[in-house]
């Protein structure tokens, strides 16, 4: 007498399920694969095709994947954030920074979820470090070092990571970052839409990859127009950045405006304006840079004292919000190809 479908598609059922129970709902700890096909026929008494679709349907279900020549391997199954979870930060010993505020927003959305917010060192040996996020048993691990064997030994692992502010090469794992070239660029149009030829670029250019794409941008938006940063307007900082300000805009040939993408750098050059009698937006126009947390807390002040002036803008929250979000992708599909992110940034007028 044969089998009916129904009963067919009842009995692979009951077998995934036997599959799970006596070999899937055990937390991982390693690298582990299912017995073979015939082994399973053998253990559970029913047939091989059987078992097959039972296999089948686990990895539709993302609880394994067919490798082959190795056989059917466990996988971490997808779940959103939850009660419990937890996110692991692999951040620079020196807790600064963007670190600190993305660490902060990370935690506000851990908290909202019933989840918890590792911060681990960070050793010599990435294989040292792969091996505590597995003891810690993470969720997901948020990376803000540029560092590529660390980033390599993560993705051979096949955790669960995402680069977030990393503005290196791009290598083996997601990235997020904002918009460093966009932003520079957007900047330099406002200016010379107001008419200026003759802007300053006042901030580091060769001090890392992300001051690199900033200037790229800015230098972009000019060549696009037929112009260039004229010789003495990219100074060459070597000193306080309120003394290096006050130098650009005591000079002879003081521009008639300057992009500071940096957030530091912006204060202190309009700082420098007031203490030397210029008044922003009239003697000066200025576009400055900083993610939403110093706008709100740092130029609120500023503009109290100099006079509101354009800020290129970008959100930590959005960039922790985002950065989980693509956790629980790469927790589903562990082997999707890895993508490089960027976060709008916006022009803000004051």
């Amino acid at each position: 007498m044969s089998t009916t479908p129904l009963m067919g598609a009842a009995l692979t059922g009951e077998v995934a399920e036997r599959l799970i129970k006596e070999y899937l709902a055990a937390p991982i700890t390693g690298v582990t694969f299912l017995p073979s096909e015939r082994e399973l026929t053998q253990r559970l008494s029913v047939s091989r095709t059987t078992v097959r679709r039972a296999l089948q349907a686990l990895e539709s279900d993302g609880w394994i994947r067919a490798e082959q020549g190795r056989g059917y391997r466990r996988l971490v199954r997808f779940q959103g954030l939850g009660s419990g979870s937890r996110i692991a930060m692999l951040r620079p010993e020196e807790h600064q920074g963007i670190s600190d505020e993305l660490a902060h927003a990370l935690q506000v959305l851990a908290l909202q979820r019933g989840a918890q917010l590792l911060s681990l060192g960070t050793r010599q040996d990435p294989k040292a470090v792969v091996a505590d996020l597995k003891s810690a048993g993470v969720w997901g691990t948020i990376v803000t070092l540029d560092d590529f064997a660390l980033h390599q030994a993560l993705a051979d692992a096949e955790l669960p990571c995402i680069l977030v502010d990393c503005a290196g090469r791009h290598g083996p794992l997601d990235s997020i970052k904002q918009d460093n070239y966009g932003g520079a660029l957007m900047a330099a149009e406002h200016l010379l839409d107001k008419g200026h030829t003759r802007m300053a670029w006042f901030g580091p250019v060769r001090a890392s990859a992300h001051s690199l794409e900033r200037f790229a941008g800015a230098t972009a938006a000019l060549t696009a127009r037929g112009l260039a940063f004229e010789p003495g307007l990219v100074p060459d900082l070597r000193r306080d950045a309120l003394i290096e300000a006050k130098a650009l805009l005591s000079s002879s040939q003081r521009p008639t405006a300057v992009l500071a993408m940096w957030s530091g750098h912006a204060q202190a050059l309009a700082r420098a304006a007031m203490e030397l009698g210029l008044k922003i937006n009239r003697d000066l126009d200025v576009v400055g840079w900083a993610d939403n947390h110093q706008y709100a807390s740092q130029f609120s002040l500023l503009f109290a004292a100099t006079g509101p002036f354009p800020v290129i803008t970008w959100s930590i929250d959005d960039l922790a919000r985002v950065a989980i979000e693509r956790l629980a992708i790469r927790q589903k599909d562990p082997k999707s190809l890895p993508l490089m992110l960027t976060l709008p940034c916006h022009l803000r007028n004051g």
